[in-house]
Parts: C-alpha cells; sequence; structure tokens
C-alpha cells in the first residue's frame, strides 16, 4: 500500500469531512462510514474528490468490498497503475 495514496486521501478527508473528527486518529482500520459519519453530501463530495484527484472511477459496484480507509488505500492504488 502506497502511504502517499494515504496521505492524499487523508487531506481529501480533511478537504471534506466535517471539522468534529479526529484526523490523527485515521488510520488503515478506520471504518469509512462508520467511524467518519459521513452523511449522503459529505459522502458524495468525498467519492467526487477521491475521482478527481486520483483520476479514478468509483460506482456502486467498485466500492462495494471496501469498508476500510485501507481497503479504499488498496482499491485506489490498484485502479492508478
Amino acid at each position: 500500500m502506497s502511504n502517499s495514496t494515504f496521505e492524499k486521501l487523508l487531506q481529501i478527508f480533511k478537504d471534506t469531512i466535517d471539522d468534529d473528527i479526529d484526523f490523527d486518529a485515521i488510520n488503515l482500520e478506520t471504518k469509512i462510514f462508520q467511524d467518519l459519519n459521513l452523511d449522503s453530501i459529505s459522502t458524495i463530495y468525498l467519492v467526487l474528490s477521491i475521482q478527481e484527484q486520483f483520476n479514478i472511477k468509483l460506482d456502486n459496484e467498485n466500492i462495494k468490498g471496501i469498508v476500510t480507509v485501507g481497503d479504499l488505500v488498496k482499491y485506489i492504488d490498484e485502479k492508478s497503475r
């Protein structure tokens, strides 16, 4: 897994998610929807930002198995090759 992908993803989280989150506590095991308390608007902004930053496509079929930040980093790394 790419550390730079994680760092870029963390910045996207900071830019799109409510500031009440302790961003320093986010790690590869963090559950994206449960631990980050994403609402539907934040989720949309997050997906759009990830697609733009990494030049990949995220759709319902692609993201079904993504639960943790680590899953998302792995997915991004695979699609960015």
